[in-house]
């Protein structure tokens, strides 16, 4: 429902681990009717301004989430890489990690898995723009795919970020660490709704023929 933002109050109440800067408090609205020429079906409603934009508005924040989620992976890469070659050495390792094979093989995984994220995202985002652009019909056939790759890039981010926090050692945990905010805001990325893990399953039901409901 649409309605005047004089008529809600914004209520402080976005205090969590990460993505602080999302600034996603809660919102009161108290006697404000609204007609129902003011209202409109989130998931299903047909849109009534022309363009791709416009055609299963909802979906296209799958996409902007895993474009989110990449970017917090690469950053976080990015600041290992640049602790490595600062000649970061963790206490009692024998080598520092820009001379350690052990990290040589988690960060050419790492940088794997961030390529691989991108380019998924990539395809299955042109595939679905090509849809809203040429034939919006075909839009809900993509819709399990589209909110599997979701679930799969946030997975696949996460354990990047993980890697590299893992491999930043104690100084990471710092405040004024960019890797400890990319973990932050990874892990509260990773709790969104749209992004759990059960979407795999809609791929999968499909994939063996079997009905895929919204949530499998």
């Amino acid at each position: 429902m649409i309605w005047p933002a004089a008529a809600g109050r914004v209520v402080d109440s976005w205090h969590v681990l990460g993505m602080r800067g999302t600034g996603s408090h809660d919102i009161t609205v108290e006697g404000q009717f609204v007609p129902a020429s003011d209202s409109l079906d989130l998931f299903a409603g047909a849109p009534s301004v022309a363009g791709p934009n416009f055609v299963a508005p909802v979906l296209h924040i799958l996409a902007h989430m895993a474009a989110v989620a990449v970017g917090v992976a690469q950053g976080a890469l990015d600041e290992v890489v640049t602790l490595a070659r600062g000649g970061k050495k963790r206490v009692f390792a024998r080598a520092s990690l820009a001379e350690s094979p052990v990290f040589h093989v988690h960060l050419g995984r790492a940088e794997m898995d961030v390529a691989a994220a991108r380019a998924l995202v990539r395809a299955t985002s042109e595939e679905f723009w090509a849809a809203c652009v040429a034939d919006p019909a075909a839009v809900p056939a993509i819709v399990p795919r589209l909110s599997a790759m979701l679930a799969w890039v946030v997975e696949t981010c996460t354990r990047v970020v993980d890697a590299c926090y893992r491999a930043g050692g104690a100084g990471v945990a710092r405040d004024a660490s960019p890797l400890q905010r990319r973990f932050r805001d990874m892990h509260t990325l990773s709790q969104h709704a749209v992004a759990a893990e059960g979407f795999l399953g809609q791929v999968g039901a499909l994939r063996l023929e079997q009905p895929a409901g919204f949530w499998s």
